[in-house]
């Protein structure tokens, strides 16, 4: 075939040489022979002179692994003019493949460049094509090889194959090479897959590059270390692979190998300096441009690495442009030991020609900047770059003044504080260096800096200038102390918060500088300035007490408290108290003085409020003390009104926006508050009722500040100081109530204090103070002012009062209750159920004082509810299961129900109540039957008129054992006295007519109770004869009866005849009874003589009622005149002794306060 078709064989050679080179190794001669004669022939088909020349060493080479290298060396030193075709690279490839397998660098190293170098030297690329698969697996793994030359050969072979790849296999290979560049194998594996990647990029086209860019920059920025190092290793690659292709994508790689540099690892900084060096070194001087806009935005790095690499990268560039090594100025020296550069005339000269005048400026400005960095790495870099190209500073620091200004004062406006502070110890090197060489220039730059727009730079011009003068001596100052004092002025009237407080700052360090002076020339001028809102001078004088208050403090005060207080200085101690701190304390009583007199008649007492509200939330803790005292002390005030609200009113402000602790001080102050309640100026009741409740509001709020669900129980402490408050002012209110009490929802703020006592009082003293106080407000409030707070009122004693509490918590919560229904009517009528069920089990209370008032509780009831059986047949049960002390009460609450509802109740349940009633009349104890007759009495007061008579005749019949006789006594009493009671006397007179002959009877009854009870029904029954104007018959009748019933044997007759006829007395007109004292009066008198002591203190009682001594010896003398000589004399002295001593009209005992009714 070489000889009849040698181009068919020359295309099969990539196929056919391998297999032969395989043959001549064979273990049969014959073979080996016919191998190496076929290769020879092979030889004959090559047409490149050069490979033709060579072919025997060639085909000696494949046959013989030992001149492998022989073969290599021979490839390499030849020198190729024509172009290498197809059957010579069949040839070559073999013996390159073992050389790349050998285990020699050298060898495989000579291998990989006759790669590189076979792939330029063929005329046709794809000639290549038919060996990528047997060559591109070698050289993968070739430039993973430890040696670093055997990787850069690698890499270029790599990048030469490129040209005769196709898509897939170059789509292989670039994420082999990606994937490599992140795998977690060591440094030199990583390298060198980036290495061979960029040889990769670099050969093949724009859009290659293009394609893996973004994912490139993106895992330089990866979590993971190894995966950093390995991207940035190929971005340090790129400049020699790439060179003027990568010019373009300069702007968008730089920034991050800037990034790079401050990584955390020292590996991948390491790796990002080398790529950013490797970029100027390739660029600064083609793409300058391009390059620098990065370096000097990372001089500006929050990262002090980032500052260090850029300042480090930028002596790179500008070395490339003096010709002069900036790395030769080293050593020991530091920014402070000379003041001349190293620079030649020409330095700064070629820098400004190259990179124009305004750049050259703003580097230069930013490396004098960083010679004060914080970091020492960053200072020295900066250092020495600045001496490298600079000759003499102080003509530079001229030439770039206008631009390093503006470099400081942009970066001393910063957010960042290490850039601020950077800045700041430029300047203040400069002007402490300098001195007036520079100051005549930098003070006028620094005021026209004020004029920015940008709120920053002025900040920034502020910052500055505190540099300036705290860099300048005393005499440097006083030089240009009008224009730094103007320049702060005008920086503390900024619209800027930020830069007011800049300026307050350079204030500071003038006051520093000059001392006091500093306050006398701006302190005035801004102090003028209040009365114009929009000068913001009020917001500088703030600024300047945050940083001077203990100076500046004790020059305000008087000023701004001089009479008469004007709403602008008001304001402007509103505003300033907030950041005076502590030194506002020991002022408090000035300050509040002149406020409240303010509020009082300044020309704007709103405004004056407003203010002195601010000022009392601005207060520090320690001054807590001082304030509340003061506003005590103005709340008992009681010159003008004015001044007790204006207190109350600052007593809210501070309740309502305080944090500060002041538990100690909130007795006083709920004493306080409370007590204005019963004021008669609408403005302090007003004030107090909104002061208190910010007060409970407070506490409460304190109390649920960590859990929202907890229980109010805070105020509940104050119980006793309110309790005592509440009772002096309802003992000095007039008769309509406590004024305070009497406003719409005027109890609101005080119902707190009793409401959580009551519900949750540690104590039942706490809980029976809370009742109490209750009880005290209802008594105290109008019945239209209580209407609102019924329910919030009687929910909780409702609650609290079926618990186990001492019967004093217990008799505390019935009064309150009875008072709430005798003053709110309809208003309880949502509880009366509650009410009534709380009433009749009160009635089992083993307290006397509970029971009593339950009976009350359910009297006031009974009239309001509109079913009566329920509660009847409740009592009733109750009668019949209780003993001794609560049967009375059952029995004591049944009377009042059938007194006052006796016509609502069912005829069945009365006849059931009757029933047992007239039962319990006959028992053996005198309690028993004296209460069932009242009970009975209070039914039979019912009856229609028509029946009264019939009534009282059958209570007469029975003359059976004595103690029915005295039951029906007791209820015939009891029916005379409820029918009087109502208003019914005419029934009753014609009554009592009908039974005058058995009350005679029973006068003559030989059991003393029943004789007993008898007088009390002739008290009763005289009472209503008098009534009505009956004189003679009955009237002189029921006289005599009881007349006989005083002079009786048994001294408790006569205790209860004297009683009723001193309840007669008291009870009737002396009209009524004219011409009847005579009757009596001797008994009664008589009855003095007695050996008992009751008896004869009944008489004596009896005697001034019945003569009515207390109004002189009238009445005695003319009932006298009808008496006999002896006796009318006796009388008289005894009456007169009487009237002598002093008569008191009212003298009632312990046991009689009923006069004889009961």
């Amino acid at each position: 075939m070489a000889y009849c078709a040698p181009r068919q064989l020359s295309t099969c050679l990539p196929t056919i040489v391998p297999v032969m080179a395989q043959a001549v190794s064979d273990t049969h001669v014959k073979v080996r022979e016919g191998a190496k004669e076929a290769l020879a022939q092979v030889g004959n088909v090559i047409k490149n002179p050069e490979i033709l020349a060579i072919a025997p060493i060639l085909i000696d080479s494949l046959s013989d692994p030992e001149k492998t290298a022989k073969a290599l060396e021979v490839v390499i030193e030849t020198t190729f003019v024509n172009a290498v075709d197809a059957p010579s690279l069949a040839l070559m490839v073999p013996v390159v493949q073992r050389g790349l397998k050998h285990r020699s660098t050298d060898l495989k190293k000579k291998a990989a460049t006759i790669v590189g170098n076979m792939c330029n030297l063929v005329s046709d690329p794809k000639d290549v094509s038919p060996y990528m698969g047997d060559l591109l697996p070698i050289l993968k793994q070739s430039i993973l090889d430890p040696s670093p030359e055997m990787r850069t050969t690698a890499a270029q072979a790599l990048g030469s194959l490129v040209r005769s790849m196709d898509d897939k296999d170059y789509e292989d290979l670039e994420e082999y090479l990606l994937a490599t560049c992140k795998s977690e194998g060591g440094s030199a594996e990583r390298g060198g897959a980036a290495l061979g990647l960029a040889e990769v990029l670099g050969s093949a086209p724009i859009e290659r590059f293009e394609g893996v860019l973004d994912e490139v920059l993106l895992q330089c920025s990866n979590r993971q270390a190894h995966v950093r190092e390995g991207y940035f290793s190929l971005l340090s690659c790129l400049p020699n692979s790439m060179e003027e292709k990568l010019e373009s994508y300069i702007p968008r790689i730089l920034p991050t190998i800037l990034g790079g540099l401050s990584d955390e690892m020292e590996s991948v900084r390491e790796v990002a300096l080398k790529a950013g060096h490797g970029m100027v070194d390739k660029f600064a001087e083609t793409a300058m441009p391009l390059v620098l806009p990065a370096i000097e935005k990372g001089l500006y790095d929050e990262a002090w690495r980032i500052r260090s690499s850029s300042v480090h990268l930028l002596g790179d560039v500008l070395s490339k442009i003096t010709g002069r090594n900036w790395k030769i100025y080293s050593g020991n020296a530091t920014v402070d030991d000379l003041e001349e550069g190293m620079g030649d005339k020409t330095s700064e000269a070629k820098i400004g020609e190259v990179l124009g005048e305004e750049r050259r400026n703003k580097l230069l400005a930013a490396v004098y900047m960083l010679r004060s960095d914080m970091n020492p790495s960053v200072c020295v870099a900066s250092f020495q770059v600045w001496k490298s190209v600079v000759r003499s500073q102080l003509q530079t620091l001229k030439t770039i003044l206008s631009t390093l200004m503006d470099t400081l004062i942009e970066c001393l406006s910063s957010p960042s504080e290490e850039k601020k502070a950077v800045a700041g110890k430029a300047m203040g090197e400069m002007v402490s260096k300098l001195g007036e060489r520079v100051l005549s220039d930098v003070i006028p730059i620094l005021q026209r800096g004020l004029k920015m727009d940008n709120m920053l730079e002025r900040a920034g011009v502020c910052l500055g200038l505190s540099e300036v003068v705290a860099n300048c001596s005393r005499q440097q100052i006083s030089l240009y102390l009008d224009d730094v004092v103007s320049t702060i002025r005008i920086a503390l009237c900024d619209p800027e918060a930020e830069v007011r407080g800049a300026s307050a700052i350079a204030f500071d360090a003038l006051f520093k500088a000059i001392g006091q002076r500093a306050i006398e020339e701006i302190v005035p001028a801004l102090l003028e300035k209040l009365e114009d809102d929009s000068s913001n001078a009020l917001e500088g004088l703030r600024q300047l007490l945050n940083v001077r208050g203990k100076i500046v403090l004790p020059f305000l005060i008087p000023v701004l408290t001089a009479p008469p207080i004007t709403a602008a200085n008001a304001k402007a101690l509103g505003a300033l108290a907030s950041v005076a701190g502590k030194e506002l304390a020991p002022r408090i009583p000035t300050i509040l003085g002149a406020l409240s007199d303010g509020m009082d008649d300044g020309d704007d007492p709103e405004a004056i409020a407003l203010a002195a509200e601010k000022v009392v939330l601005a207060v520090p803790q320690d001054g807590v003390r001082m304030m509340v005292l003061e506003l005590l002390r103005r709340l008992e005030d009681v010159t003008t009104p004015q001044t007790r609200a204006s207190s109350a009113r600052l007593l809210a402000a501070f309740c309502k926006g305080t944090a500060l602790d002041f538990e100690d001080f909130k007795p006083d102050m709920v004493k306080g508050l409370v007590h204005l309640f019963g004021a008669d100026e609408e403005p302090v009741l007003a004030a107090a009722h909104t002061a208190l409740a910010a007060l409970v509001g407070h506490m409460e709020a304190s109390e649920k500040k960590d859990d929202a669900k907890a229980p109010s129980v805070s105020c509940g402490v104050h119980v006793g100081v309110v309790l005592d408050e509440v009772k002096q002012l309802a003992t000095q209110a007039a008769a309509g109530g406590v004024t305070g009490f009497n406003r719409s929802k005027g109890l609101a703020p005080i119902l707190p204090f009793f409401l959580q006592a009551l519900m949750h009082g540690a104590t039942p003293e706490t809980r029976e103070q809370a009742a109490e106080g209750l009880g005290e407000l209802v008594q105290a409030t109008s019945a239209a002012a209580l209407k609102p707070m019924v329910v919030q009122m009687s929910g909780p004693l409702i609650r609290i009062i079926g618990d186990r509490f001492p019967w004093q918590v217990k008799a505390a919560i019935v009064r309150t209750l009875l008072l709430l229904l005798q003053k709110g009517g309809i208003m309880m009528k949502p509880f009366l159920p509650q009410l009534q069920t709380t009433f009749v089990k009160s009635l089992k209370e083993h307290s006397k004082v509970v029971r009593a008032r339950s009976v009350q509780g359910l009297a006031q009831l009974v009239t309001m509810i509109t079913r009566v059986d329920p509660l009847v047949n409740d009592l009733i049960a109750g009668i019949k299961t209780s003993d001794s002390g609560m049967r009375l009460s059952h029995m004591s609450a049944l009377e009042a129900t059938l007194g006052r509802a006796g016509k609502s109740i069912s005829a069945p349940v009365v006849a059931n109540a009757i029933s047992l009633l007239q039962d319990l009349m006959t028992q053996e104890e005198d309690d028993v039957r004296g209460q069932a007759a009242a009970a009975y009495g209070a039914h039979a007061a019912n009856v229609p008129d028509e029946e009264v008579q019939a009534q009282l005749q059958t209570l007469l019949e029975d003359e059976g054992v004595w103690t029915k006789r005295h039951g029906q006594t007791l209820a015939l009493n009891s029916v005379i006295k409820h029918l009087h009671r109502n208003g019914r006397d005419a029934p009753a007179g014609a009554a009592i007519e009908a039974i005058m002959e058995k009350l005679k009877a029973l006068a003559k009854d030989d059991r003393v109770p029943v004789r007993e009870a008898l007088a009390a029904v002739c008290g009763n029954a005289l009472r209503v004869m008098l009534t009505l104007g009956n004189q003679e018959g009955t009237a002189k009748a029921l006289w005599k009866l009881l007349s006989a019933l005083v002079g009786d044997r048994a001294a408790e007759v006569k205790g209860e005849g004297l009683k009723a006829v001193k309840g007669v007395s008291r009870g009737v007109g002396l009209d009524k009874m004219e011409g009847q004292v005579a009757e009596v009066v001797m008994a009664v008198f008589q009855a003095l003589k007695e050996k008992s002591v009751p008896v004869r203190t009944a008489a004596e009682r009896c005697m001034v009622h019945l003569l009515q001594l207390y109004s002189g010896m009238g009445i005695c003398e003319a009932v006298c005149e009808s008496l006999k000589d002896a006796d009318k004399k006796s009388i008289t002295d005894y009456c007169q002794r009487q009237v002598d001593k002093g008569c008191d009209a009212n003298a009632l005992s312990d046991d009689d306060e009923d006069d004889g009714e009961e």
